[in-house]
């Protein structure tokens, strides 16, 4: 009987919490319209949704956006049961910066946003027809990015003179981008592989002043790798991540400044001639370097991990595989004597150290 009561009595608890939390959010909102006073920027982050909350944002929603708001943050958790977003947050023409996380968009027909130069979607589903609307009707829009969406489309053709970054991360079923943005500068993408035989395809090739490039694309090969960086002749900064299928690669630019690679496991010659480089990363079980001239670094960061060789065997057990992993490490080091300024860390199971002027080994 007690325990009844004790669950009777949080949910009542909870039901008052809830309405507290609705009436501060109401009050608040029409106490701003009343005054008329604009409302730069709103965020709505909810932990949780029922059913029973919608007609209030709906609500808030809507005397938010009637405030000339400019920015425009909605959280909500992406559980089976999903806040189905109102039509009108498209059509908002003060907004500048849209985030929307969580969401179902089947409402969405029409898309009005002249002003807006930032756009974020997360953990949606997100049709085709959407994008192409949006890449139509935000002839401002700058900064587009894609975390965590389901796409109904395989390929996505962005075309637009004054995108400047471009986010793609985990949108399943997406295999083909191709940007045509010749004033893109950033660009990131990070692809969800389900199997080992998907091919992807990117294209960059209109985008000729792109300054920041992050790949992660499990089965990357060498030629597109290749391909890729040839036509970003003016490419400052490269990240490469976990791309598996990389084995020998070529990094040769007097323009890359910072340079990161990191578990890439299949990766045994890198050829890197970068004379200006100023920072650099490295993250994996060896050095697979052929050639790098690091005199210029400022910042060095080197991981090293331990191997897994087979069941019996774990890297850095065999004296002889040892030696030699420790006699590269040592060889590369050493030709950091001239650099100043040096940040250099060295992590693994068996070295441990750091230094900040030279190595002496």
């Amino acid at each position: 009987m007690s325990s009844r009561k004790e669950t009777g009595s949080a949910e009542a608890e909870t039901k008052k919490k809830k309405e507290i939390f609705r009436s501060f959010v109401s009050n608040t909102l029409q106490s701003r319209i009343e005054q008329g006073s604009s409302i730069r920027k709103i965020s709505f982050r909810l932990t949780s949704f029922d059913g029973d909350m919608a007609t209030d944002i709906n609500k808030w929603i809507k005397s938010a956006t009637q405030s000339n708001t400019q920015e425009l943050d909605l959280h909500f958790p992406s559980k089976k049961k999903l806040y189905t977003l109102s039509h009108n947050v498209f059509t908002v023409e003060t907004l500048t910066a849209l985030c929307i996380s969580g969401c179902n968009l089947k409402n969405v027909k029409v898309v009005n946003l002249p002003n807006l130069r930032k756009l974020c979607l997360e953990r949606l589903h997100v049709r085709e027809k959407i994008i192409q609307d949006l890449s139509q009707d935000c002839p401002l829009l700058e900064d587009l990015r894609l975390i965590h969406c389901s796409t109904g489309f395989r390929d996505l053709l962005l075309s637009s003179d004054k995108l400047r970054r471009v986010d793609l991360h985990l949108c399943r079923r997406l295999h083909k981008v191709e940007l045509r943005a010749p004033n893109l500068e950033k660009f990131w993408y990070h692809h969800q592989m389900f199997c080992r035989q998907e091919q992807v395809e990117l294209d960059l090739a209109s985008c000729s002043i792109l300054k920041s490039l992050t790949v992660e694309i499990p089965s990357m090969t060498d030629e597109m790798f290749q391909s890729l960086v040839s036509k970003l002749p003016v490419l400052e900064q490269l990240s490469l991540c976990e791309c598996n299928k990389l084995k020998t690669i070529t990094i040769s630019s007097h323009r890359l400044k910072k340079l990161s690679l990191r578990d890439c496991k299949k990766l045994k010659e890198a050829d890197i001639d970068t004379p200006n480089l100023v920072s650099f990363e490295y993250k994996g079980k060896e050095m697979p370097f052929l050639s790098m001239n690091p005199s210029g670094l400022i910042e060095a960061n080197i991981y090293l991990q331990r191997g897994v060789q087979n069941q019996t065997r774990v890297g850095f057990c065999d004296e002889e595989d040892d030696r030699a992993r420790f006699a590269k490490l040592q060889e590369f080091l050493g030709k950091f004597d001239h650099s100043k300024g040096l940040k250099l860390i060295v992590h693994s199971k068996k070295v441990n150290f750091s230094c900040c002027t030279g190595v002496n080994l």
